[in-house]
């Protein structure tokens, strides 16, 4: 449980800093900063200090879908809300880093897929809230124990069907 928790909060932390990445802007996952894509040092800070590159967000990004994905089961209702609310909020923050590497196709077809994901694990949360919301209104035996003598039957013969042509 306590893992759980954990993983929560890492994932609600994540998503909140996709979601704060503006357009032009190049992030460093591992120390949650964000570079302006016109500095002249963010590629030699990013690839040679801090060992990042595009593709090291994709997989970091992936990661945090990845956690998403097979903690939300295990979640209560208000916590796969939130999940589903930092997911929707961090689009945004996916289209800016799409845009930012428009020059390196791998990197920004590989964000789209990352959006792609963010949209199918939001209607996965969406079917889990649905499923939990509706769970009371389904019947199960038994409801209500009736006496003999207040169950209606009707039962139909031959001559009481009347079929429409």
């Amino acid at each position: 449980m306590k893992t759980l928790k954990i993983q929560f909060n890492i994932i609600i932390r994540e998503l909140r800093f996709i979601s704060s990445i503006p357009a032009n802007a190049k992030p460093c996952f591992k120390d949650h900063t964000i570079m302006s894509d016109n500095e002249w040092f963010v590629t030699l800070k990013r690839r040679w200090l801090k060992r990042e590159g595009g593709d090291d967000g994709i997989i970091h990004v992936n990661n945090i879908f990845n956690i998403c994905d097979n903690i939300y089961s295990n979640l209560s209702i208000d916590n796969i809300i939130m999940i589903k609310k930092e997911l929707e909020n961090c689009k945004p923050g996916l289209h800016n880093l799409i845009n930012t590497y428009t020059d390196q196709r791998k990197v920004r077809d590989g964000y789209y897929k990352c959006v792609e994901r963010v949209n199918h694990l939001i209607i996965k949360l969406d079917y889990k809230i649905t499923q939990d919301e509706n769970k009371d209104q389904f019947f199960t035996y038994p409801h209500k124990i009736l006496p003999l003598n207040e169950i209606k039957t009707t039962f139909f013969t031959g001559s009481d069907l009347h079929f429409i042509k």
